[in-house]
């Protein structure tokens, strides 16, 4: 059987070149549509990225419009360029006619000076002054009086380092300033009364040492008299005097001195509120003491019918650390 070759059926160029434009033209249209779907897509990114920037400027918005502090935006130079409800109400001007004003034209002349230091400080980019990033400024609104506020300033740079814009952040401190002045009016007051009390008292400190200094005096004068005339008894000048009148004339007189210490002690009660009594700390007897407490209050325990026994053994003397006069004023209330 015989083999019969099949050969390529050979085609013209003419039909080559359009079987190519063909598949080209096939290959565009794919590309083109890869390109639409590539586009739709950036367009739904593009149309979410708007949405969402245009949430976040109303957002941003809302905050500005409902601070409750005034705020303010300005161009580099201070001229008005937004303001929200707060600053609005403050100055008493409508958005409108603020936009485009300098804001040093609402600064009371005698503060306008020092307000444009600060704002070339801020359009220049310099750093507040440490303990400075607020500093008082009288506000003159439309219409009203005088108002004082502290501003605070911050510039908005581009990305070459410019100031673009500056915020301006106003706080009304009458309240406070009007507080301040109170607090000072009741501090200053307050000082006034206590000085007043101060002289009250120290007038009645003067009064009550004076009436103590007279009183011991008059004390003194009546019981140096006793002392003197018992110890004249004593010397036996009008007469001789037997062994018990002289044991009583002793504690007469021992009793005389006991009270002018006495008058010593109510004395010593100016010297209590001063801080300078002084207390003796030495060596006594503690038998001494007992009977100078005893001499003191035999005569009114005798009128009572109280017999008092003093216990204290004189072949063992038993001595103490202290001040004898205290000491024998305790035995003595006691």
């Amino acid at each position: 059987m015989e083999t019969v070759e099949q050969r390529p059926v050979s085609r013209d160029p003419q039909t080559r070149t359009a079987d190519d434009n063909l598949i080209g033209l096939e290959h565009a249209v794919e590309q083109l549509r890869v390109a639409e779907e590539e586009l739709r897509v950036q367009n739904e990114e593009l149309k979410a990225h708007r949405e969402a920037a245009e949430n976040a400027l109303q957002r941003y918005q809302d905050l500005f419009d409902l601070a409750p502090d005034p705020y303010i935006t300005t161009d580099p130079v201070g001229v008005i360029q937004e303001a929200n409800t707060a600053a609005i109400a403050l100055l008493n001007v409508p958005i409108d006619k603020l936009r485009g004003k300098p804001i040093t034209s609402f600064v009371t002349p005698g503060r306008r000076r020092a307000f444009r230091v600060g704002l070339n400080r801020v359009a220049s980019g310099d750093e507040p002054v440490p303990g400075a990033e607020e500093w008082a400024v009288q506000i003159k609104p439309r219409r009203g009086e005088p108002i004082e506020v502290a501003v605070a300033a911050a510039g908005l740079k581009e990305r070459g380092g410019e100031v673009a814009s500056i915020r301006w952040l106003l706080r009304d401190v009458t309240a406070r300033r009007r507080a301040e002045m109170q607090v000072r009016t009741m501090n200053a007051e307050l000082e006034e009364r206590v000085q007043e009390r101060t002289a009250a008292l120290e007038a009645a400190n003067w009064a009550k040492a004076e009436f103590l200094s007279v009183m011991a005096h008059e004390l003194r004068t009546p019981l140096n008299a006793i002392i003197g005339y018992t110890e004249l008894l004593e010397l036996g000048i009008s007469g001789p005097i037997s062994e018990m009148q002289r044991v009583y004339l002793e504690r007469i007189r021992s009793s005389g001195q006991r009270l002018i210490g006495l008058v010593g002690e109510v004395l010593d009660l100016g010297k209590v509120e001063a801080g300078e009594l002084k207390v003796v700390r030495e060596e006594c007897s503690i038998a001494d003491a007992v009977d100078a407490a005893l001499n003191v209050i035999l005569p009114q325990a005798a009128a009572r019918g109280v017999r008092l026994r003093n216990d204290c053994n004189p072949a063992e003397p038993m001595r103490y650390i202290g001040d004898s006069d205290r000491v024998e004023q305790i035995l003595i209330n006691l």
